[in-house]
């Protein structure tokens, strides 16, 4: 399929309806940076590579000096700057996007999920989560080579296998999904993200429902208990949060 519009100054509109959109000269997206792109002559480069990858980021930023592209994982807003490197917005949408107001897009990537993401709020952030059915993250993991537990990142890498920190946080995750698969690995207990595990199971609650099994091998669930298991099917959830200014 040709591309839909032409390039311009302010926007580039490729194939396969999607919208790449310059943010104004002088201010660049403010958030976490991704995995970065190098030796690229043009921006639309980059956006065809993670096109035909298992991800296509929000936004990123081109640095035509250095001939990179970072994406940007999670979005807090934007900054002005004075190098001559760009930020872009991207959408996949039916309708043409390029007339639209892109500093608006950013804003409302800081502060709500992306679409068709579940959302709750506690503690001054916004819990954005997404069901992983098995068949989904078993092909990634597959065609991947990663660990299931690994698909949500490598797929969504602004996310990871839902952490769970809190009655409340069980609770969410459980009204959404019913039995879930989390993000805490096995002994020795680590939360995937690398946040503290200040709730869950302990050393004291049986988890061996599959004795004689390696453990790097097994995910932690939850079914109304806490449990180990291999080669179960129930659905991971991605999660990622969003700080918001009070």
């Amino acid at each position: 399929m040709k591309c839909i519009a032409l390039f311009s100054m302010f926007s580039l509109c490729l194939a396969d309806r999607v919208f790449v959109i310059d943010l104004p000269k002088g201010t660049l997206v403010d958030g976490e940076p991704g995995r970065v792109i190098t030796s690229v002559t043009h921006p639309r480069e980059c956006v065809r590579q993670w096109k035909n990858s298992v991800s296509l980021p929000s936004t990123f930023t081109y640095d035509p000096v250095n001939r990179t592209c970072t994406p940007h994982n999670t979005v807090r807003g934007t900054m002005s700057v004075t190098s001559s490197a760009i930020s872009y917005y991207i959408e996949e949408a039916e309708k043409d996007k390029c007339p639209m107001n892109v500093l608006k897009a950013i804003e409302s990537l800081a502060t709500r999920c992306r679409p068709g993401w579940k959302t709750y709020m506690t503690k001054g952030k916004r819990v954005c989560f997404y069901r992983m059915d098995s068949d989904v993250y078993k092909a990634i993991a597959k065609s991947e080579s990663v660990p299931e537990i690994e698909a949500c990142h490598t797929k969504l890498p602004f996310s990871h296998a839902i952490t769970i920190h809190s009655g409340e946080d069980l609770s969410n995750a459980w009204q959404f999904a019913g039995s879930f698969k989390t993000g805490l690995r096995w002994e020795p207990f680590e939360w995937i993200d690398g946040s503290p595990r200040d709730y869950g199971p302990n050393r004291s609650v049986i988890l061996d429902s599959y004795p004689g099994e390696k453990c790097e091998e097994c995910s932690i669930v939850y079914t109304g208990v806490w449990e180990r298991v291999k080669n179960n099917y129930s659905p991971y959830i991605c999660s990622y949060s969003i700080t918001l200014n009070t």
